[in-house]
């Protein structure tokens, strides 16, 4: 999953830097959200608990 994010990275600032449109950053930012989310969603815990969970750590 980490190699698919640097891709994503890579490939999007490649055409970001030839087409000159930012919007094409956003494709990591999105992916990096989908992959935060499905990792909370393996937790055995709520969805809710375990946003806490993370959030609470000291």
């Amino acid at each position: 999953m980490l190699l698919a994010l640097v891709i994503a990275a890579v490939v999007s600032l490649v055409i970001t830097l030839k087409k000159k449109k930012k919007k094409y950053l956003l494709l990591p930012i999105g992916m990096l959200g989908a992959y935060f989310i499905v990792e909370i969603a393996r937790v055995p815990l709520g969805f809710v608990e375990t946003v806490e969970l993370i959030f609470n750590l000291k």
